[in-house]
């Protein structure tokens, strides 16, 4: 795998953290100026509520994802990703009402579900060294990581700009989504550009050890290792 195509990768899996976490400071804010309520518990009830939708979604379609991306190839799954989160990451931070934010945030996660998992998928099919494959996933959930890091503290800069005399300003709150649009949009450019396209052909990767079952005990084991620790 060239320098390229990996950076490629890591670039998609870092944008796609990062506007995840960059949403989590401002949604208070954004929360409190769309719903308009006195209520105290309300707002926190609804951000719960968003912040779950956002992570339900992938588990409705990430193995539809992979599905498509089996079919017609990992590049055009990774571009339809990346551009389906920057324009749903822009939409919700554009949004004039707290129903649409719902909708926003649901679909920005259905669409981040076809990125990092596809990236893994093509690491897998072009990667037949078990050490340099281990390598290269672990660069990609570096990447994820540091995204995770570095969304919440932009999200935070944005919700101490967004006062003004004690009024949140919408503008400077969407400032920080509309970045992690544009880095979206870029990255998949820079994929589309630099990944190469069609199905990956023969089986680069040992599987003589593997079982004829497609969905094996161990892939079962897997499963609830991660989610565990997630």
């Amino acid at each position: 795998m060239s320098s390229r195509v990996l950076g490629a990768l890591l670039a998609s899996s870092f944008i796609v953290a990062l506007g995840y976490g960059i949403v989590l400071p401002v949604l208070p804010t954004m929360v409190e100026r769309l719903a308009g309520s006195a209520d105290p518990t309300f707002a926190p009830r609804q951000i719960g509520f968003l912040t779950a939708a956002y992570v339900a979604a992938p588990l409705a379609v990430a193995f539809l994802w992979g599905r498509v991306s089996d079919l017609i190839g990992r590049r055009p799954v990774l571009v339809v990703g990346l551009i389906g989160f920057a324009v749903t990451l822009a939409a919700s931070a554009l949004a004039p009402n707290l129903l649409l934010l719902y909708v926003g945030r649901i679909l920005n996660g259905g669409f981040a579900a076809a990125v990092v998992p596809t990236a893994l998928a093509f690491i897998a099919d072009t990667e037949g060294d078990d050490d340099r494959r281990a390598r290269t996933f672990g660069w990609v959930s570096m990447a994820s990581i540091a995204g995770f890091l570095l969304g919440p503290m932009l999200g935070g800069l944005a919700a101490g700009w967004a006062f003004d005399s004690g009024k949140a300003v919408p503008l400077l709150q969407a400032a920080p989504f509309l970045l992690a649009s544009g880095l979206a949009l870029a990255a998949a450019g820079g994929v589309r550009l630099i990944l190469p396209g069609g199905r990956v052909t023969g089986q680069p990767v040992d599987t003589k050890n593997r079982e004829t079952s497609t969905f094996v005990p161990g892939e079962i084991r897997l499963l609830a290792l991660a989610s565990v620790a997630a």
